[in-house]
């Protein structure tokens, strides 16, 4: 019986308990991070934005989602200073 509840809470072990009380794969969690979408404009933005609706974007007419990976990396963008505080 004990090796059992050995083996048990050792399979257990990489899980992680997130907020909502669910258990996750730390590596599921990287992904999900990966695959994480962000806001940017075009040819005029230094920055990306967490939210299609944030003000500096407001009169913004070319608004296009990319992953956070891309715009950090290929993109060179950095986050914005109202979305990002």
């Amino acid at each position: 019986m004990f090796k059992k509840l050995f083996i048990v809470s050792f399979a257990c072990l990489p899980l992680v308990i997130s907020p909502c009380g669910e258990m996750i794969n730390p590596d599921t969690a990287i992904m999900a991070e990966a695959k994480t979408y962000v806001y940017y404009v075009p040819g005029s933005s230094y920055a990306y934005h967490s939210d299609k609706d944030c003000r500096s974007l407001k009169h913004s007419k070319k608004i296009k989602k990319t992953t956070l990976k891309k715009a950090k990396n290929k993109l060179g963008l950095k986050p914005c200073g109202i979305c990002y505080r």
